[in-house]
């Protein structure tokens, strides 16, 4: 299992547990997170992943910090989030707020940065299998 799907079907699990333990149905959350249940159900099953600003509304539904409904109840990792590191954090509420091109801009430019990384990456598992 890749560390896309581990993400999502932690991101689903934790949801669910939350969901359960604060005794939410999916519809109540799924209209918080202003999402159709139908879709809901897929991110708690850990088909799709839902957008930053829809886990913002979920942890408010929930009255948890984001990082629980990524990482769960485990501490490890969660230094390094992206969701503790506030000048990142900033960064993502600014870029979620901007309208039309820009956006589609800045998503391109973040998928570009993102498709050379795994690129490295690739290439240099080519190099290693190859020696």
């Amino acid at each position: 299992m890749s560390n896309e799907d581990k993400l999502l079907k932690g991101i689903g699990k934790n949801l669910l547990k939350l969901r359960e333990e604060k005794r939410i149905s999916q519809k109540e959350l799924a209209e918080s997170m202003e999402m159709a249940q139908t879709q809901y159900g897929k991110v708690e099953r850990g088909e799709v992943i839902p957008s930053l600003p829809t886990l913002l509304k979920a942890a408010k539904a929930l009255g948890v910090d984001i990082n629980k409904i990524v990482y769960g109840d485990t501490v490890k990792n969660q230094e390094n989030s992206p969701f503790t590191n506030s000048i990142f954090f900033d960064r993502l509420k600014v870029l979620d707020s901007l309208k039309g091109d820009d956006k589609a801009i800045a998503i391109q430019m973040i998928d570009l940065v993102v498709a050379k990384e795994k690129m490295k990456s690739i290439v240099k598992d080519i190099h290693t299998y190859h020696k």
